[in-house]
């Protein structure tokens, strides 16, 4: 069992999440060290989440943990105490701490070969509760998980979270039946400039750094990724819709998503009858780093013609989908 450090607020945490189907849960323990030298705990009990998954949920234990400790009605008095020290079983919290204080918000909160952070905006409020703005020094401690009394007991309680998913998915997606009999794979499908057919799996936003992730699969069966099931991302005001499939064509930089450039510009999305529906617009697209699609046409479509727009997949600064400036197709 850890020594616990008699002068800080001691706080254990936990995530968890369950599948079929998918929710998760946050679970978490105070621990102060009385003057007898006797430990006293507080838990708490909270709703968990529907489709999360436990980087997420491991992540919002904390957050919320924070948050109460240094909150109005606090159980305890911070005034009272040194530092807190947080005691977490998860390495993805502890090693991508420092990344999310300073790393990714000078990145665009965009990784080194530029997708998205994941959770990104669980990121940035971790960071900035952690930044000793309540006067009071956070730290952060791994552990092994299942370990020790207090561990133990900060598990149960994530579990029955997951067991009372009530609360809306933090990160909303759409999902959409997979034809294809193989498992996702990232780079099972190489970018090298080709037209393909594609089916939306799934789709969901990034509000942090304002892009669209994708689960596709190619259906053009004269592809040789026919039924590959990879990833894809897009900025508005390219917006993919689970369940549709679309002719695209793909950029040339899988291996290295930053050494190369889209070169489009200025090109013009027209709405056709039978296509988009809407009204034409022009969108621009700055010359970028990372994968990019060129949608051609949503299928079936029946209208001649085609029309076409590049755009980097990578993040770039741009309006919100829930904001109506996304071309939703």
């Amino acid at each position: 069992m850890e020594a616990l450090d008699e002068n800080a607020l001691n706080i254990y945490t936990d995530g968890s999440s369950f599948s079929h189907p998918r929710r998760g849960g946050i679970g978490y323990r105070f621990v102060t060290v009385g003057d007898d030298g006797h430990e006293v705990t507080h838990d708490s009990a909270h709703a968990g989440y529907k489709e999360a998954t436990n980087q997420q949920m491991e992540l919002l234990a904390c957050i919320t943990a924070i948050k109460e400790a240094t909150g109005r009605n606090s159980s305890v008095d911070l005034s009272r105490f040194t530092k807190i020290v947080i005691y977490t079983d998860s390495m993805y919290v502890v090693e991508n701490l420092n990344n999310a204080r300073s790393t990714w918000p000078h990145a665009g909160w965009t990784t080194a070969d530029g997708t998205p952070v994941r959770n990104a905006e669980l990121w940035k409020e971790l960071a900035r509760l952690t930044t000793q703005q309540y006067g009071i020094r956070i730290d952060f401690t791994w552990i092994k998980g299942k370990k020790s009394p207090h561990a133990k007991a900060v598990d149960r309680l994530a579990k029955a979270s997951a067991d009372q998913a009530f609360n809306e998915p933090l990160t909303p997606s759409r999902v959409r039946r997979k034809r294809s009999p193989h498992q996702v794979s990232r780079g099972s499908v190489q970018m090298e400039g080709q037209d393909a057919t594609i089916h939306i799996i799934t789709d969901k936003y990034h509000a942090l750094p304002r892009q669209y992730e994708y689960k596709y699969e190619v259906v053009s069966d004269d592809s040789p990724y026919f039924e590959a099931v990879d990833f894809i991302y897009s900025e508005p005001p390219i917006v993919l819709s689970a369940g549709h499939s679309y002719e695209v064509r793909f950029n040339d930089d899988t291996s290295n998503p930053r050494s190369r450039r889209s070169t489009a510009r200025f090109q013009r999305l027209r709405s056709e009858q039978s296509g988009w529906g809407g009204h034409p617009r022009w969108a621009r697209s700055p010359e970028r780093r990372g994968p990019c699609l060129l949608l051609t046409r949503q299928r079936p479509l029946g209208a001649r013609g085609v029309t076409s727009l590049r755009l980097p997949c990578e993040a770039l600064p741009s309006h919100r989908r829930a904001e109506g400036q996304g071309t939703n197709v």
